[in-house]
């Protein structure tokens, strides 16, 4: 019988192969904790009470700030007792009488501790009506978190409005699977009172500001976010998407060959 010699070389290939087959998962984003501050007095900061209940190491901080009465100023990034580093996500949003104005923010892959952490909004000059909401989410991906969002402008999603009305609605944009959705919303600090809209929640221990949350998706879907509130006001409300991180994934570098292999000639078959 005629013997088949075919070269090492393609076995090597195939094993490469099948060794660096993804096999990934991702994690549950949940909501650890969440706070609110407000004051109608002039200032230049605002705080929340203190993140306490969880303040774990590698979580992610959403923090909304709204302010009113008076120009936009400059709201400066927030700062935090732990000494985590914040990013503005998109711009400052102002209606088109200046008269509501709010700026949302995040810390990604924070120190966390087992002290309070208190967290707080900064503003350049003396604002009056301030606010600020945090929120702190476990298995968002601590390297790049934002997720793009379609249909939103630099990974902002927002809606303004110039008359008093009792409910706003962002633009539709498009979610990411396992995607958390974190929003807030600003009328003044006035003390109504918000619903959040279909499919979302009012974060716990939040005040004036709501911030609101939608988690654990099974597929990519589009959608909007939405508020409505007790008596009529100006409002804005801004939101934000953030990625799930990947839980495992086996890959070449999972596997450990001792010894090595030796193969001289080729490989045959009879």
């Amino acid at each position: 019988m005629k013997k088949l010699i075919y070269p090492i070389s393609i076995l090597l290939i195939i094993g490469v192969v099948i060794l660096t087959r993804p096999n990934t998962a991702y994690a549950t984003i949940i909501l650890d904790d969440s706070d609110s501050g407000e004051t109608t007095s002039s200032v230049t900061s605002v705080s929340a009470g203190g993140i306490s209940t969880v303040n774990r190491a590698g979580d992610l901080i959403y923090v909304f700030c709204g302010w009113s009465n008076g120009n936009p100023g400059t709201v400066n990034v927030p700062t935090d007792t732990e000494g985590n580093t914040y990013v503005q996500i998109g711009s400052t949003l102002a209606n088109s009488n200046n008269l509501v104005f709010s700026a949302q923010f995040y810390a990604k892959n924070i120190i966390g501790g087992t002290a309070d952490n208190i967290v707080t909004c900064n503003w350049g000059t003396a604002r009056s009506f301030v606010s600020i909401a945090v929120m702190e989410f476990s298995g968002v991906d601590t390297v790049s978190p934002l997720d793009t969002g379609t249909g939103c402008t630099g990974h902002s999603c927002t809606a303004t409005n110039t008359e008093p009305t009792t409910s706003i609605t962002t633009q539709t944009f498009t979610y990411g699977a396992g995607d958390v959705i974190a929003v807030g919303a600003n009328n003044g600090a006035d003390n109504r009172s918000y619903t959040a809209g279909d499919g979302y929640t009012l974060a716990p221990g939040v005040l004036n500001v709501a911030v609101m949350k939608m988690v654990e998706y099974s597929t990519s879907s589009n959608t909007s976010a939405s508020i409505s509130i007790s008596t009529s006001a100006r409002q804005n409300i801004m939101a934000a998407l953030f990625k799930p991180q990947a839980a495992a994934a086996a890959s070449a570098q999972n596997v450990k060959i001792k010894g090595g292999v030796k193969i001289r000639g080729g490989v045959k078959f009879r």
